[in-house]
């Protein structure tokens, strides 16, 4: 690492850093609450640590060895649904009667998924296969994500309206009575000042003004109005130094369960987040090259991503991966190195330190309305886009409608079905749709320039060159999508032509 370069924007990288951790510290203890509330509501605050330890030891592990300067590594909704989708059936079989057993059993198992993910990102880096993953057809990312979109919401009605446990729409619309008015109140606050926030007061994280306006509003309630009924907080924090022991307590413990029968699902959740989270970090390190004007190394980032992994299993923390919403944050505010992400991580672990009994009084419908505001910016603009085009592009409408179908299949899927299903028919309709490009001609026609002319007006002169020289313009006009695979046919078809011909003019105006 080059440490000159690593202090040349002290200040910036400072700010940057402060901006990052305001914004990851509600989101991280919301994340870690939805993997493992099925574990009950006195694990609570260990779930919460949990998710900010993701931000302290892969933020810090992935910056020191990834590849891109400005990467904020932090836990994300995808990855926590995932998770989530692996907790919650294996808390509700592994019935033990001692509680704190089940709990180390549990994290454990899914610490080893988390391990799992690191190894095959640090093999994807190492193999470099970095470049690939980007090349997963973007209709696959949008259908993904707009499910994972409205799981992430749909997830956080209970805590919205104050319930106790998960509770669907019909039960609430059978029965409104379980609706906690003030608790809904506080909730639906949060969620319009981190959306008013976003507009009026740009410069401030708008998580941290839903987050004050929302726990004001909350504790003003309970102490004027003296109203009691107004959900849970986070939990009282007792800090310990973390200890990279989950795997000595989980073998001891093993004999309890019938390991070879979830070693399958282990694998198969460590694929589906390592693949996931490769992803959203290469996705993420592509944005912050957009408004830095750097380019990353995909191949390093990976490896680091993957090294921030392994060490996130070790502390029991969540999976981690770069992310845009951070990355811009830390840019905005003047982070421009390393730095910012390595102050980041330790500014969390100083707030756990010295502000865990102000953390853990943290409404936790607040939280609920902050990750709420991030569900609905997860859905996918380009989405919309794709609606609008519809009615414009009649050129286009089947392409359109085909991608159409793709993203609503895999966001029906997300929602209905399961998160690693869904990922696994996305791989699959990927694969599928490389096969069609791959076999596909993006050559709309071809013809000589003496055969079609342009419209533009010519001397007689000009016309008579044209006439008797055109055989040696071949004009190609090109059709659908431009990627690695239909590019590398066309430069040996216009290879091959120009065996003949002295002039090659590529017409792109059908290229999407």
């Amino acid at each position: 690492m080059n440490t000159h370069k690593l202090l040349s924007n002290i200040k910036g990288d400072l700010s940057g850093a402060i901006s990052a951790a305001i914004i990851s510290i509600p989101l991280s203890i919301g994340y870690g609450i939805i993997v493992y509330k099925p574990l009950g509501a006195e694990f609570l605050p260990s779930a919460a640590l949990l998710g900010l330890y993701a931000c302290l030891f892969g933020g810090i592990f992935a910056s020191l060895i990834g590849g891109t300067d400005i990467q904020i590594t932090a836990p994300k909704a995808p990855l926590t649904l995932l998770l989530a989708s692996f907790v919650a059936p294996l808390a509700a079989r592994l019935q033990i009667p001692d509680a704190a057993s089940q709990q180390v059993l549990i994290v454990g198992l899914a610490s080893t998924c988390v391990l799992a993910s690191g190894i095959i990102q640090f093999c994807f880096g190492a193999m470099r296969l970095g470049n690939l993953i980007k090349y997963v057809p973007y209709p696959v990312v949008s259908g993904f994500m707009n499910g994972i979109a409205i799981i992430l919401i749909y997830e956080q009605i209970a805590a919205l309206i104050g319930a106790d446990n998960h509770i669907s729409i019909i039960e609430i619309l059978s029965n409104p009575s379980v609706v906690q008015p003030y608790t809904l109140l506080v909730g639906l606050t949060t969620i319009i000042a981190v959306f008013l926030s976003k507009r009026l007061f740009k410069a401030v994280p708008a998580s941290l003004v839903g987050l004050a306006i929302g726990t004001a509003v909350f504790y003003a309630l309970k102490t004027i109005g003296g109203v009691s009924a107004l959900g849970p907080v986070v939990g009282n924090f007792n800090f310990q130094w973390p200890k990279p022991d989950i795997f000595v307590k989980l073998s001891e413990l093993i004999t309890d369960i019938d390991i070879v029968d979830l070693l399958p699902r282990i694998f198969i959740t460590g694929l589906v987040l390592g693949s996931i989270g490769s992803l959203e970090s290469l996705l993420s390190s592509v944005a912050a090259d957009n408004f830095t004007g750097t380019r990353h190394k995909s191949n390093k980032e990976l490896i680091g991503q993957g090294i921030g992994n392994i060490m996130n299993s070790l502390f029991s923390a969540l999976p981690s991966a770069g992310s845009e919403l951070h990355n811009m944050a830390n840019y905005r505010a003047g982070g421009r190195t390393r730095l910012s992400s390595l102050v980041c991580g330790l500014l969390i672990l100083l707030t756990i330190m010295t502000l865990g009994s102000i953390i853990g009084k943290i409404p936790l419908t607040v939280i609920a309305g902050i990750i709420v505001s991030v569900g609905f910016g997860l859905f996918d603009k380009w989405t919309l886009d794709l609606f609008r085009n519809l009615l414009h592009a009649r050129d286009q409408q089947k392409r359109i409608i085909a991608n159409h179908t793709v993203t609503i299949v895999l966001a029906v899927i997300t929602v209905c079905v399961n998160l690693i299903f869904s990922v696994l028919i996305g791989i699959a309709i990927a694969s599928g749709l490389f096969v069609v490009r791959m076999g596909r001609s993006i050559v709309k026609r071809k013809y000589f320039g003496d055969q079609i002319h342009s419209k533009k007006v010519r001397s007689i002169k000009n016309n008579i060159l044209l006439k008797e020289r055109g055989k040696g313009i071949i004009v190609y006009e090109l059709r659908g999508p431009l990627f690695f695979g239909s590019a590398d046919n066309l430069a040996m078809e216009v290879t091959s032509a120009m065996k003949h011909n002295t002039y090659c003019i590529l017409y792109m105006k059908r290229v999407d």
